[in-house]
């Protein structure tokens, strides 16, 4: 689903399937400013990277002793997150390890991916926590996908 915020001067629009950043656009001049996932080039617009960025060697890892197969960049930006807090100026999603990650990923988490809006800037703010610790060091990335040339 998704869920937009804006000011008098941008429209942010996230989509909740990888609190994923969808569009901005620019009020005054009606520019989208994100780009707009051509599948012919790049069919994202700007994924969150989580729990870890690049490929893992041979598409395993070994945690906990146990070998886990994974795929590029991690799986936050392929699967559901929850919206927690939608105000005016705000959206919050979170993703908690759940039994579609633990397969991927061994360790307890919580990821929150906070948007907020002041003036012409877009602030995303990812928050990482391992509830009880003890997990493994946890990667992420927040690639921009601005649209060049504006």
């Amino acid at each position: 689903m998704q869920y937009s915020i804006e000011n008098e001067i941008l429209r942010l629009t996230v989509d909740s399937h990888g609190a994923e950043p969808v569009s901005v656009v620019h009020k005054p001049t009606g520019a989208e400013l994100l780009w707009q996932a051509d599948p012919a080039v790049w069919a994202r617009h700007a994924p969150i990277l989580f729990p870890y960025t690049g490929k893992l060697t041979g598409g395993k890892m070994l945690a906990k002793g146990v070998e886990y197969t994974g795929g590029q960049h991690g799986f936050a930006r392929d699967v559901e997150h929850t919206m927690t807090h939608h105000a005016e100026n705000l959206l919050e999603f979170e993703l908690h390890a759940n039994n579609e990650t633990l397969p991927k990923w061994p360790y307890a988490f919580v990821l929150r991916s906070t948007f907020t809006l002041e003036g012409e800037t877009v602030h995303h703010t990812p928050d990482r926590r391992e509830p009880g610790g003890g997990g493994a060091a946890l990667r992420h990335r927040l690639p921009s996908g601005l649209r060049v040339p504006l």
